[in-house]
Formats: structure tokens, C-alpha cells, sequence
């Protein structure tokens, strides 16, 4: 038997709710949009927050999406990637990835520099909770340490 449950989504208090979040930081916000909008829909979220500085999203297909229905806000993609293959894909759409981890960095390494543009912002690296971005990729050292990688921010979820 089916049930009478009705859904009413209110894009205003969506748009009201990242006025709110904005009203108490100076900081950048991006707004995290998972799971389809937590059933609100992919779209009609990101509409909702059109005001906010840029998207961070989980699917590389999510992301897609949000290019080709016209959002130019920066898109993060907050698990990065998996394989060689979805770069030529992040730099089409110029998407930002994080990076977990040296195995995604020596990805990155053997990938052509010329598709991916050297690209400011391209790589964000998670650590402590602290995001650092390095400006070219010819800036990263596989290793101990990364070298060419300066802090621009932090992160909190």
C-alpha cells in the first residue's frame, strides 16, 4: 500500500540558509552537495545556492552536470579521482580535485602537463585539515617531502 507522504522542497529557505552561513565568516564558502541534494536534486540545490563561491560535490558525473547546466562557480571534487582516465575529463571541466594520497600524485606526475595547463588552484591537498594548493605541477616532488606546495586556506566539514 503506498503512502501518503508529500515532499515540499523550499529553494527560498535553501538560499536563505547559505545567506545565514555567510553572514557569519568572511570567509569563501562552498557549498557541499551530496547524495542527489539529500533528495532536494542536484540541480534544483546548486540553483538554490548560486550565490555561493563554488560547489564541492563526491561524483565526477555530478560535477559534469553542473558544468553543462551552466554553473562557472570552481567545482572541488572532494574524493579526487581514481584513475588516469577522469583526467583529461577534470581538466575539460576544470575541476579541482583533493588529493589523499603520494599514489594520485604520481598519477598527476605522469599525466601530460600540457592537457591539465598547469592550472593554478588544480591540486588541493587535505592534511590535518589544513588544504595547501600548488600552483604547477612541475612544483611536485613525489617523496618524503612535497616540495612547491604553499598553504592558501583552510577546511572544515
Amino acid at each position: 500500500m503506498a503512502r501518503p507522504i508529500q515532499v515540499r522542497i523550499d529553494q527560498s529557505a535553501m538560499e536563505n540558509n547559505l545567506q545565514v552561513a555567510r553572514r557569519t565568516t568572511t570567509s569563501r564558502l562552498m557549498s557541499v552537495i551530496k547524495a542527489n541534494g539529500y533528495g532536494h536534486g542536484l540541480l534544483h540545490a546548486a540553483e538554490a545556492f548560486a550565490a555561493t563561491d563554488g560547489y564541492a560535490l563526491l561524483d565526477i558525473q555530478d560535477a559534469i552536470r553542473l558544468r553543462e547546466a551552466g554553473f562557472r562557480q570552481p567545482i572541488l571534487l572532494l574524493e579526487g579521482f581514481f584513475g588516469e582516465d577522469e583526467l583529461p575529463v577534470i581538466a575539460e571541466h576544470d575541476l579541482t580535485c583533493v588529493i589523499h594520497g603520494t599514489w594520485q600524485l604520481a598519477m598527476l606526475q605522469m599525466f601530460s602537463c600540457a592537457v591539465l595547463r598547469c592550472r593554478t588552484k588544480y591540486i588541493n591537498w587535505i592534511s590535518d585539515k589544513t588544504v595547501v594548493t600548488c600552483d604547477k605541477l612541475t612544483d611536485l616532488t613525489i617523496g618524503p617531502i612535497i616540495i612547491g606546495i604553499v598553504s592558501k586556506g583552510s577546511s572544515t566539514h
